[in-house]
């Protein structure tokens, strides 16, 4: 008996909650899924865990039976990202469980890379405030992500100096005759299916254990009002 194969063959459990969706995906293989993907804002501390009963109930499966938690680690929303956190390390904490952090915006060019044929750039661009955003260009083809632009946060008002005739993919509302060369594609944040395969593709060599010293990628400070 392959101990090995045994525990591969065990499902990822994956939260997202970077942005408005509240998503978990309990995933074997791209064939064998159970996902809920929930698109209402501020819902993600109600919805969180009622949705990871749901997806584990369906599969008929127990804490026990998963092999890992995958979670999406930033950046985007500030509250969004500790609720999908938390939950990931309860989670992994109960079950004794490796938690793999997932790159958001990764797991967003992975999402997109089933529709190029061959190796294409895009530019993430997704709001910080009325005046940044978080930027990277990643070059991404079917099951393939390679960084070309580092994630940074830049002002709106440099975005057009970064970009040319690549596909872009923002929740930024531009002047119609900003863009007009782009393809303007605004996803918000990858389902839940999508940071579960990044972890199964590329998560192996950053699976920890260590819950206490994983915290969200915000890529900036901010204020919290009282």
């Amino acid at each position: 008996m392959n101990l090995k194969n045994m525990s591969e063959s065990k499902p990822i459990l994956a939260v997202e909650t970077s942005e408005k969706k509240c998503g978990v995906c309990l995933y074997f293989s791209d064939d064998k899924y159970f996902e809920s993907n929930i698109n209402l804002k501020n819902s993600h501390s109600e919805k969180i865990f009622s949705s990871i009963e749901y997806v584990l109930k369906t599969a008929n499966t127990k804490i026990k039976d998963i092999g890992e938690v995958a979670v999406s680690i930033g950046p985007g929303s500030f509250t969004g990202l500790r609720i999908g956190l938390s939950a990931a390390k309860g989670i992994a904490m109960g079950g004794n469980l490796s938690i793999v952090p997932v790159p958001t915006f990764e797991a967003i060019a992975l999402q997109l890379s089933k529709y190029f044929d061959k190796k294409t750039e895009i530019i993430i661009a997704e709001r910080v405030n009325t005046d940044e955003v978080y930027f990277s260009k990643i070059r991404t083809s079917l099951n393939s992500i390679e960084t070309i632009l580092p994630l940074e946060v830049i002002k709106i008002d440099n975005l057009i100096n970064k970009i040319e005739n690549e596909p872009i993919i923002t929740n930024i509302t531009s002047p119609e005759n900003q863009f007009v060369n782009n393809i303007i594609v605004n996803l918000g944040s990858a389902d839940a299916f999508y940071v579960a395969k990044w972890s199964k593709l590329f998560g192996e060599n950053t699976k920890t254990k260590d819950y206490d010293f994983l915290e969200p990628n915000y890529l900036k400070n901010f204020i919290v009002k009282k």
